[in-house]
């Protein structure tokens, strides 16, 4: 059989409706071609080369297997170009240099490498398989490859300062890929940005409920930092009184998600301070807690005025006149005119 086919090299090219047709968004992406199951066939499928095969190997015999026995080249590790649209149960082909398909993939894990980057493990018959041959995503059976030209589009339309076509284009992304984590995610803080909370703290709750589809572990704390910030404000930017069983309930899962947010990222400021604020203002406070945290801000931070606010008031609170006006005081030098500042002082200096 002799392919007529031709690689689209290294750029997929989307057109947005609203601009005009010399106006184009470019994404780096996967090569798309067409993938044939026989010499005879015609027609093929569309796909997009998504990686190469790195190595292959025998698979591993669980204890249960007792009536199987493991089978030179039942196991692959391919080297992926990205992972996006790429999770376990998937089904990836690989094709020989005339795009035949000589074998499936059942993905069973997809993870980052550092030497690598993104790699995939499968199982299945891969016999008339050679390393460096490509492995294929067919685009009709999946709905991601879709979600991501939305989604590529609403990443354009955000850069360039269209809010409500970015938000039109994640929603569309999501209708393709209800499991778009990212989608739900900056979809999250675009409603968070125009302080719709509630619609803010669903989206990242998809999002977070999607996080096994997230490689990144950038996008896994973003994620979770929406968690947070949505927790914040619905706690402490609302009409909420203090002790009601809501805004209590905000707090402790903004005590949780602030717990792992550091366990990807420590040294955040912001998720530091979130997380001490979130001891110090609760129904049941944890000031030692809540002051071990704001000094780790100040440490990363020396200028973060906020830190030094609650750490005056923490020491007010228990009654150290020095403590609480020197860091009182550090708060009016880093701005004179913050009012949460200028009031802290005026309390501590009042009270002794």
């Amino acid at each position: 059989m002799k392919v007529n086919h031709l690689f689209i090299v290294g750029i997929i090219l989307f057109c947005v409706n609203s601009l005009s047709g010399a106006e184009m968004i470019q994404k780096v992406e996967y090569k798309k071609t067409k993938i044939f199951y026989t010499d005879d066939d015609k027609q093929g499928w569309n796909a997009f080369i998504v990686g190469k095969v790195l190595s292959l190997g025998q698979r591993d015999i669980e204890n249960t297997e007792l009536n199987q026995t493991s089978q030179e080249k039942s196991k692959i590790s391919v080297r992926l170009y990205s992972a996006d649209g790429i999770r376990p149960g998937q089904t990836l082909f690989v094709i020989n240099e005339r795009n035949l398909v000589v074998s499936r993939i059942e993905v069973k894990t997809v993870f980052k490498s550092i030497s690598f980057g993104y790699l995939c493990t499968g199982y299945g018959n891969f016999r008339r398989v050679s390393e460096d041959f490509n492995v294929a995503l067919k685009v009709e059976e999946v709905n991601d490859s879709y979600s991501y030209v939305y989604k590529s589009r609403a990443d354009y339309f955000q850069k360039t300062g269209d809010k409500s076509k970015s938000m039109q284009m994640y929603e569309k992304a999501i209708e393709s890929d209800p499991n778009n984590a990212t989608a739900h995610m900056k979809l999250g803080y675009l409603y968070y940005d125009q302080k719709v909370f509630t619609y803010a703290k669903k989206e990242f709750e998809l999002a977070y409920e999607s996080l096994w589809n997230v490689y990144d572990n950038q996008d896994k704390f973003d994620i979770i930092k929406g968690m947070i910030l949505t927790r914040y404000a619905l706690a402490y930017e609302s009409d909420l009184p203090a002790g009601n069983a809501l805004r209590i309930k905000y707090v402790n899962e903004g005590v949780k998600y602030s717990q792992e947010a550091l366990a990807l990222n420590k040294n955040s400021i912001d998720i530091n301070y979130y997380y001490g604020y979130f001891l110090y203002n609760s129904h049941e406070p944890h000031d030692s807690k809540a002051k071990e945290q704001m000094l780790k801000v100040i440490e990363l931070d020396r200028n973060f005025i906020n830190a030094h606010i609650v750490l005056s008031r923490l020491f007010y609170k228990h009654k150290n006149q020095d403590k609480a006006i020197e860091y009182a005081e550090n708060a009016l030098k880093i701005d004179p005119s913050n009012l949460w500042a200028q009031d802290t002082y005026k309390k501590v200096k009042i009270s002794f």
